[in-house]
C-alpha cells in the first residue's frame, strides 16, 4: 500500500494480548519537523519525543527516520516497528535492531526491508517496566527512538481492608493502621500504598507474611479524615474503597493576625469535635483576647478584635457545641498563643465643638462612685456592653469617710479589671450593694477587695458580702503605710516597679494612681503607690523602696516619686543614691498633677477632679486607669491655669473629658472651662 512519511499502520496480526486488557499504543504521534535533520555532517543527534536521527548529506530528499512503540500487555510484548525513506540502494546493508532492555539477546535484520508496522514478539522475564531501543543504520546514517513498555502481571490486585485505632481521639492523634486483605499475582510481591488525608506522602509498606500489616501515624492537626489504602504489586494498583477509613482526631487550631493599628484577626484552620450531643445544632467559638475582654460565641471562623494598647496578649480560642442555656458545654476545646500587638495610633479625634463634656456626679461621694462605675463597667447579665462599658472582673471597696487606706487602691482596680467604690465603715451601703450585684454575678466566684482593716470596713460589710455570693479578700496594714505595702505584695504581686507619694495627704497620690496604672506600670504589670510619712519613710517602706531604687535612674525610672514631701522623704532615707528616681512635682497640687499627667505620651480623654477633696479622685481614677488617660486636679470655683496647661497638652487627640463629682465638688463653672479647651478651634 501507498503511505506518506507520517503514516502509522496497526496490524494485529498473530498478536497474542490478553483479554482482560484494553489494548492500547504506547507510541506518539510523529510530526515531519520531528524526524528531518538536514545540511549536518553524520552524527547522532537527539530529537524530541526519544527519537535521534542523522542525514548524511544536504540533498533535499527527505531524512530517514523511524517510529517504535509496543502494545501494553502482560510479560508477552509486542513491539511494533515503522522504517522511512530508507534508500533502496543501501536495503541489502541496512541493519534494523532491536534491544528490548532486558539483557536478552537484541532481534537484529540487516538487509531486506520491513514492512510498514512490522510486529515482532519479546517473551520479558517478568512484570516491569522496561526501556527499549529501535535504531535503523544504511551504513551511512543512523536513527533510532527509546520507548518503555510495561509488563503488567496477569492478575489484578484486589482492594484491602483497614482498621485505624483509635477511631477519635484529641490532636495530636497517634495510632496504628490494621491493614489485612487485598490479593496481587502468583508471581509478584504484595504491598499496600496508604494515603493518611493530611496531606502527608503516601506511604508504601511490604506486606506482612502473615496476619494483618500494621503502620503507625500521628494525625497532627485536628480535623476529619478518611484513609485510603490500596493493594499494589509495584505495578498496579487496587480500585481505591469505596468508603475510606474514617478517623476524627479532635480539637482545635488557629491562625492569627495583627496589623499595624491594632487590629488583629483569629481565624480557626482546623477543628473537629465528637459527635454532637442531642440538644446541640453545631460547634460555637469565641476568643479571649487576653486583655479583659472575651469575644461572645459565633459559628463564623473569623474573629476580630481592635485593641487599645500594645503589647504581648494571651490569646485563647474556645470550641464547644451550642448548649441549651441550663447545660455546661458536652466537650470543651481550647488553643492559645501569645500575640504580641503594636501601639494602635491614636484615634481621629471628634471634629471641635462636637467633643463631650461629660460630668459623672451623684447626690454625695458614694453616689459619684456609682456613676462613675455605670459609666465604665457593664453589667454581668450584658454580653454586647454599651459606649465602650468594660466587664468587670472584680471590685475595689474603701470606706467613704476617710482616705488613709485608699490611695493606693487604684492600681488595684486596675490590675483586677473593676471599679473602686465607696461604703460607709460599718455597713454596706444599699445603693453601693446594688451596684456591686449589678456588675459581678453572685455566686460565681467572684472576688470583693477590702481595702483597710477591720477599722476601716467592718465585720459586717465583709457577711454581707459573703452573704450575696462572693469572695472577700481584705488587704490591710497596722496603718495605711502598712496597707499599701500589703497592696503591693499581694495585690499586685510584688510589681518592679512602684510610685511614692505621701500619705500624710491626698492629692499627689490621687494624680499618682492613673500614672502607677497605665504609664509607669501595663495592664497586668502595674506599678503599686506606696505611702511616705511627708517627708521620712517608715522602715517597712523604705526596705521596700531600697531594691528597686538601686536599679533605677531618672531616663529609665523603677522608683518615681510624685510631690515635694515624697522625693524628700527617698531622698533622705538614701542619700547615697539620690537621684536614682523620677522625680515628678510642682508648686502646689494642681502643678503636680499636671507633671503627672504630662508622662503621658497621649490620651483621647482627661478626667478632671476636686483638689480640695479625694473621694471623686479615688473612684474616677479607677477610669481613668482602666482606659489610661490622666486625672488633673482643680478649685471648685473654675479651671486652674496648671489643669488648663495639662487638657490642652492632649488637645489634637481629645475625643472629650470627664468631670468627677458633683456640682459642690466642681462648679459649672469649671465645665464650661474644660469645654472651652476641649473644643478651642485651635491648639490652645
Amino acid at each position: 500500500m501507498s503511505c506518506p512519511v507520517l503514516c502509522l499502520v496497526v496490524s494485529l496480526k498473530d498478536v497474542s494480548v490478553p483479554k482482560p486488557r484494553a489494548i492500547r499504543l504506547a507510541t506518539l504521534a510523529i510530526t515531519g519537523a520531528a524526524l528531518l535533520v538536514a545540511g549536518a555532517a553524520p552524527a547522532l543527534a537527539a530529537g524530541p519525543g526519544g527519537r535521534f536521527g542523522v542525514s548524511a548529506s544536504a540533498s533535499s530528499a527527505p531524512a530517514m527516520s523511524l517510529s517504535f512503540g509496543f502494545y501494553a500487555g502482560t510479560s508477552h510484548a509486542a513491539a511494533v516497528l515503522y522504517a522511512f525513506n530508507v534508500d533502496p540502494a543501501k536495503e541489502a546493508t541496512t541493519t534494523y535492531r532491536i534491544d528490548w532492555g532486558d539483557g536478552s539477546t537484541p532481534w537484529v535484520q540487516t538487509g531486506g526491508t520491513v514492512p510498514n508496522g512490522l510486529v515482532i514478539s519479546h517473551d520479558y522475564p517478568h512484570a516491569g517496566v522496561w526501556k527499549a531501543t529501535a535504531t535503523v543504520d544504511d551504513g551511512t546514517s543512523t536513527v533510532g527512538q527509546n520507548t518503555t513498555y510495561t509488563a503488567h502481571y496477569p492478575t489484578t490486585p484486589t482492594t484491602p481492608g483497614s482498621a485505624f485505632t483509635p477511631v477519635g481521639g484529641n490532636a495530636p492523634l497517634a495510632g496504628d493502621l490494621s491493614i489485612d486483605g487485598g490479593t496481587v499475582d502468583a508471581a509478584a510481591t504484595k504491598s499496600y500504598i496508604v494515603n493518611w488525608g493530611d496531606g502527608s506522602p503516601s506511604q508504601t509498606v511490604a506486606a506482612a507474611d502473615s496476619g494483618p500489616t500494621v503502620v503507625h501515624h500521628v494525625f497532627t492537626a485536628p480535623r476529619s479524615y478518611g484513609v485510603s489504602v490500596v493493594t499494589t504489586d509495584g505495578i498496579d494498583s487496587s480500585a481505591p474503597p469505596l468508603y475510606p477509613t474514617a478517623v476524627s482526631a479532635w480539637g482545635l487550631a488557629f491562625s492569627s493576625t495583627v496589623n499595624t493599628t491594632a487590629f488583629a484577626t483569629v481565624t480557626v484552620t482546623s477543628s473537629a469535635g465528637k459527635s454532637l450531643p442531642t440538644y446541640s445544632d453545631y460547634y460555637m467559638f469565641s476568643v479571649n483576647w487576653g486583655d479583659g475582654t472575651t469575644s461572645p460565641a459565633t459559628q463564623s471562623e473569623d474573629m476580630t478584635h481592635q485593641y487599645k494598647t500594645g503589647g504581648p496578649y494571651a490569646v485563647t480560642v474556645t470550641m464547644a457545641p451550642t448548649m441549651d442555656a441550663d447545660k455546661s458545654p458536652a466537650y470543651t476545646w481550647t488553643a492559645g498563643t501569645t500575640l504580641v500587638v503594636p501601639t494602635p495610633p491614636p484615634p481621629a479625634p471628634p471634629a471641635v465643638g462636637t467633643r463631650l463634656v461629660q460630668r459623672l456626679g451623684g447626690l454625695d461621694r458614694i453616689g459619684t462612685g456609682i456613676t462613675v462605675s455605670r459609666s465604665g463597667w457593664s453589667s454581668w447579665q450584658n454580653r454586647f456592653p454599651y459606649g465602650g462599658q468594660l466587664p468587670a472582673g472584680a471590685v475595689v471597696l474603701a470606706r467613704s469617710d476617710g482616705f488613709s487606706d485608699a490611695l493606693a487602691g487604684v492600681p488595684l482596680a486596675a490590675h483586677v479589671n473593676g471599679p473602686l467604690l465607696l461604703t460607709g465603715g460599718s455597713a454596706l451601703d444599699l445603693t453601693v450593694e446594688h451596684e456591686i450585684t449589678r456588675v459581678l454575678q453572685p455566686h460565681a466566684g467572684k472576688t470583693v477587695y477590702l481595702l483597710g482593716g477591720t477599722a476601716a470596713l467592718s465585720p459586717a460589710v465583709q457577711q454581707r458580702l459573703v452573704q450575696l455570693g462572693y469572695t472577700v479578700q481584705r488587704y490591710s496594714g497596722l496603718d495605711r503605710f502598712g496597707t499599701a505595702l500589703d497592696i503591693a505584695r499581694r495585690g499586685l504581686n510584688d510589681p518592679a516597679k512602684i510610685v511614692v507619694a505621701t500619705g500624710m495627704d491626698y492629692p499627689d497620690a490621687l494624680a499618682a494612681g492613673p500614672y502607677a496604672s497605665s504609664v509607669l506600670g501595663t495592664s497586668g504589670h502595674e506599678a503599686a503607690v506606696v505611702l511616705s510619712q511627708g517627708g521620712t519613710l517608715d522602715p517597712a517602706t523604705a526596705g521596700y523602696i531600697s531594691s528597686r531604687l538601686n536599679s533605677s535612674s531618672a531616663q529609665a525610672p523603677t522608683v518615681v516619686t510624685v510631690g515635694g514631701a515624697a522625693g524628700h522623704a527617698v531622698d533622705a532615707a538614701f542619700p547615697a543614691l539620690a537621684g536614682h528616681e523620677l522625680k515628678l512635682q510642682g508648686q502646689n497640687r494642681y502643678q503636680t498633677a499636671n507633671a503627672v499627667a504630662s508622662q503621658f505620651t497621649s490620651a483621647s480623654r482627661v478626667g478632671v477632679a476636686t483638689g480640695t477633696g479625694y473621694a471623686d479622685a479615688l473612684t474616677g481614677g479607677a477610669l481613668a486607669a482602666a482606659r489610661h488617660f490622666p486625672i488633673v486636679l482643680t478649685t471648685p470655683a473654675g479651671l486652674d491655669p496648671a489643669g488648663r496647661e495639662a487638657i490642652a497638652r492632649f488637645w489634637s487627640q481629645l475625643s472629650g473629658a470627664y468631670l468627677f463629682g458633683g456640682t459642690t465638688a466642681l462648679s459649672d463653672q469649671v465645665l464650661r472651662d474644660v469645654d472651652a479647651v476641649v473644643n478651642a478651634t485651635a491648639q490652645p
